[in-house]
C-alpha cells in the first residue's frame, strides 16, 4: 500500500487536473479520467431519472465508494469496509460482509425486499 501511495502522489503531481485516483482496496489504485466516479455516475442517473437522492441507499466497502455514499440519504457500509471509509461515515448503517451476501441480507433485514 505504501508503494501505491507514493505512486498516487507522483501521478497526481504530473496530472493534477486530468485524473481521479482512488483506492478500491489497499492494494488496488484506480486511475480514471477526472470527474469519473461512482458519485458522478449516480448524479448522472439522478438527472436522467429524477429520483430523490435523500431517499436513495448505497452500499460501499472501499474508498472508491466515498463519493457515492456522500450523495445518498442512506449510506451503508459493508462489514469489510476499509477503516478509512468507516472514519468518513461513522454514522452509516452496517451490512454483513460482502462475501456473505451482505447487501441481500441487509435489504431483507430492513424489510426492503422479501
Amino acid at each position: 500500500h505504501q508503494l501505491l501511495l507514493k505512486l498516487q502522489q507522483r501521478i497526481l503531481a504530473q496530472w493534477p487536473q486530468q485524473l481521479h485516483l482512488t483506492f478500491s482496496d489497499p492494494h488496488y489504485l484506480e486511475v480514471m479520467p477526472a470527474l469519473c466516479s461512482k458519485g458522478q455516475a449516480l448524479q448522472f442517473l439522478q438527472q436522467q431519472r429524477q429520483f430523490c437522492l435523500r431517499r436513495a441507499i448505497a452500499f460501499g466497502d472501499g474508498m472508491n465508494d466515498a463519493e457515492l455514499l456522500a450523495l445518498v440519504g442512506f449510506p451503508v457500509l459493508m462489514h469489510n469496509a476499509s477503516h478509512s471509509l468507516q472514519q468518513l461515515f461513522p454514522q452509516a448503517a452496517r451490512a454483513p460482509h460482502h462475501d456473505e451476501d451482505g447487501v441481500a441480507k441487509f435489504l431483507i433485514q430492513q424489510g426492503l425486499v422479501s
